[in-house]
């Protein structure tokens, strides 16, 4: 189970969104809360035009009002009976979050995103897509779509059956158990194209084929599942994944969507796109992302 979660914060209101769906996990999970705040660097001026002591009055003041907005949420998770800390770091947002993330050790990060796509979000970039891309553990991004109901009464795991989606089943799994959520784990089989070559009898055929071992593959998963009977709810459905993932969400009012992502970055995850980067975009609720083990392993020993 998780241990520690990170919450990150800037104050803004795309971050303070994130908050309840941090202490909500902390509450499920019984983690311990840890509430970062960075501060930018002040960019240096031509020599000679501020003394040294400016620099470190912008950071004593920075930090203080910062403490002092954290105190507030510091006060509003004791209230609700959390185990809570604070930390404010300075430098660069995204490479502090990702440091801050090691060196708690923490289990999950949860960040606010403004939901930039396009080439905006590949010219200007984002804070919470370089942790998305670099964390050395899971990541939680709450966007604006959110109404901020109860993040987990309801979770949905969509799932292709890959090692990678296989690798956030636990997550689902744990999560599901500790909360008493319901459960839908769906899964997207492909349409079948249309072929003037291809029969009505032909195609049909190949539709059963695809339902028949998408079946097999949730008795196998579930076979092996802690999780009640009762609590699971198996979808299948044909279309674009990431579409029939928010739209399973928008359906069943669901306040968490645990998912696998390959951790693409850069150009390369922009041109060719993921599944996981369109729903998190596009969500109407967070996202729980779980990257490869070989991708956080190899994000520790950077960080």
């Amino acid at each position: 189970m998780i241990a520690r979660i990170l919450y990150a914060t800037d104050f803004s209101a795309a971050s303070l969104a994130a908050w309840p769906c941090a202490t909500e996990l902390a509450r499920v999970c019984r983690a311990e809360l840890v509430i970062l705040h960075v501060v930018p660097p002040l960019t240096a001026p031509p020599e000679g035009f501020f003394s040294a002591d400016v620099f470190t009055r912008y950071w004593e003041t920075a930090r203080d009002e910062a403490e002092a907005e954290i105190s507030k949420l510091v006060a509003q998770a004791e209230l609700e009976t959390l185990k809570v800390r604070s930390r404010v770091d300075k430098g660069r947002a995204a490479e502090q979050i990702l440091l801050a993330a090691a060196e708690e050790q923490a289990g999950l990060v949860v960040v606010g995103t403004v939901g930039r796509t396009g080439f905006k979000q590949m010219f200007l970039g984002s804070v919470a897509d370089e942790v998305l891309r670099r964390a050395p553990c899971s990541v939680v991004t709450v966007g604006p779509l959110w109404a901020r109901r109860a993040p987990l009464a309801t979770l949905i795991y969509p799932t292709d059956f890959s090692p990678t989606a296989q690798e956030a089943w636990p997550v689902a799994e744990e999560l599901a158990i500790a909360r008493g959520a319901q459960l839908i784990l769906l899964h997207v089989m492909p349409e079948v194209p249309e072929d003037p070559r291809v029969s009505p009898s032909e195609r049909a055929k190949l539709e059963a084929g695809y339902r028949r071992r998408a079946e097999q593959s949730v008795k196998d998963l579930l076979a092996k599942s802690r999780i009640p009977s009762p609590q699971v709810q198996t979808v299948l459905a044909h279309g674009v994944a990431e579409e029939q993932i928010v739209n399973q969400a928008v359906a069943s009012g669901a306040g968490l969507i645990v998912m696998g992502t390959h951790g693409w970055s850069g150009l390369i995850r922009w041109t060719l796109g993921s599944i996981a980067h369109r729903v998190i975009r596009t969500a109407p609720c967070p996202v729980l992302t779980v990257g490869p083990q070989s991708h956080r392993e190899e994000a520790r020993r950077v960080s």
